[in-house]
């Protein structure tokens, strides 16, 4: 009976997580060389950025971009591009408590290996961090 519970605990965490993904996943406009600009609407107070954005669970197309702010956040997401490309992305993410605080993780998929991506990162819709030095 318990074995059952965890496997329904688990078949129905990975089909919420893939629901998640490729649910939030938009990508803008790009005519004539110039890059539709992607709105991303802030709200509330800027979130507290404790600790910088890194990488967890990096595969040649999948790589998971993670930082940890206060718990003001209610939403959290990455703008990414391929370097030198003016098409941008948006993906949502999902937020995790932990020790009075929250983990901002965004999972990117269909990325193309050995490529060379740059990012920033928002929590309630406020630009936490970006710049070159910023790259998946």
């Amino acid at each position: 009976m318990l074995q059952n519970k965890n496997k329904i605990k688990k078949t129905l965490s990975v089909l919420f997580l893939l629901v998640m993904l490729y649910s939030c996943k938009t990508k803008s406009i790009v005519n004539n060389n110039q890059s539709t600009i992607v709105n991303i609407k802030a709200i509330g107070e800027k979130p507290l950025l404790i600790r910088q954005p890194y990488l967890q669970m990096v595969r040649p197309t999948t790589s998971t971009i993670t930082w940890k702010t206060n718990l003001l956040v209610t939403n959290c997401s990455v703008v990414y591009n391929e370097l030198n490309s003016l098409e941008k992305t948006v993906v949502k993410g999902f937020l995790t408590e932990h020790e009075g605080n929250k983990f901002n993780e965004v999972v990117i998929v269909n990325l193309k290996p050995e490529t060379t991506y740059n990012y920033a990162i928002y929590s309630n819709g406020h630009l936490l961090e970006t710049g070159e030095k910023i790259y998946i």
